[in-house]
């Protein structure tokens, strides 16, 4: 049985790495440099406000392109993927996302903002590498 988590465990830890680093590869250039300044702060941003509070910020200052709008769109593309570690179905969509978790249980919203912090983790470290990756282009 011991195996067998491990096993899962790690499934779901590859699965997080791989849809992540789909989405940073499809960030474009121009882009790049504030998505990774946005990846590293917003945890801390959930941390302090939660994660509805981070979310409404970021969706705030969600323009057409920009840093904002392609983090959410990531952040609720994962949770809404099956391989997500999110044993319910949520919107695809930012606004939608956030309508929901203004209205969930808490034992719901700590499960999701556990996997989105996990997320980020990913989004963070492949943003880092190809903001790295195009200075020593």
């Amino acid at each position: 049985m011991g195996e067998l988590t491990k096993s899962k465990r790690t499934t779901i830890e590859q699965g997080r790495a791989a849809f992540a680093f789909e989405k940073v590869e499809s960030v474009p250039e121009k882009n790049i440099k504030e998505y990774r300044s946005l990846a590293k702060k917003l945890p801390m941003y959930i941390k302090t406000n939660g994660l509805g509070g981070a979310f409404a910020f970021s969706h705030s200052k969600s323009k057409s392109g920009n840093e904002h709008e392609l983090i959410l769109k990531h952040i609720s593309s994962w949770l809404g993927d099956p391989k997500s570690f999110v044993p319910f179905d949520l919107p695809s969509d930012s606004k939608g996302l956030l309508e929901e978790l203004i209205n969930m249980d808490s034992t719901a919203y700590r499960m999701i903002t556990t996997e989105v912090l996990s997320y980020l983790n990913w989004v963070r470290r492949f943003a880092d590498s190809k903001v790295e990756e195009l200075k020593s282009k």
